[in-house]
């Protein structure tokens, strides 16, 4: 969620959009999608 929550803000603060744009590598993205997925399977095993 720390991961993803940064991003939230571009709905919130557009001026913010071209710094957030530059800061996703394609390692980083790679990185979010990971973590989401295992997130995602976490909080279905906890269900």
């Amino acid at each position: 969620m720390d991961l993803l929550e940064p991003l939230n803000i571009e709905a919130h603060y557009p001026a913010d959009k071209d710094r957030i744009f530059n800061s996703l590598t394609y390692d980083k993205c790679t990185e979010i999608l990971i973590k989401t997925r295992e997130l995602q399977i976490w909080i279905k095993e906890k269900l």
